[in-house]
């Protein structure tokens, strides 16, 4: 596999879960940086046709029965803005609430996000199209010092 090239590495995926042992993922390619080398040393081009993946720990702290009770995703309705730019509707709009019963070390947090685009009609008579977070999961993770 000496003709093999390795692109770089993808960043991790979010933890697939707020406590418990979860996992990211990242992955990258390998490929075929020269065909002739390849074709030298003997090597099918589809021998470099790959891909690496590893995989890490992450969350790895024990569940408390008490977290998806006390801490979860609510939806409420709202115009999405940026400065002085503004949807012209109300869109739902997913946010973390609620307290974790683990003192001040544990917060209600979203532990995993998409993006979502709108277009936004500002006070100056511009358009945009600008893209935010949605929290699609809470938890009580960790808050840092």
């Amino acid at each position: 596999m000496a003709a093999c090239g390795k692109g770089s590495w993808s960043d991790w995926t979010p933890c697939n879960k707020p406590c418990g042992n979860g996992t990211q993922i990242r992955t990258r390619r390998i490929f075929v940086p020269d065909a002739v080398l390849a074709q030298e040393e003997g090597l099918p081009a589809e021998q470099c046709d790959a891909a690496e993946t590893e995989i890490q720990p992450c969350n790895e702290a024990s569940c408390r029965a008490d977290d998806s009770v006390e801490c979860g995703v609510i939806e409420m309705m709202e115009p999405i803005s940026s400065g002085s730019c503004r949807t012209r509707r109300h869109h739902p709009v997913r946010r973390c609430r609620g307290s974790c019963a683990h003192g001040d070390i544990d917060c209600c947090q979203p532990y995993l996000l998409t993006q979502k685009r709108y277009r936004l009609y500002c006070s100056d008579g511009r358009r945009t199209t600008e893209t935010f977070d949605e929290v699609q999961q809470c938890g009580c993770l960790s808050c840092g010092n």
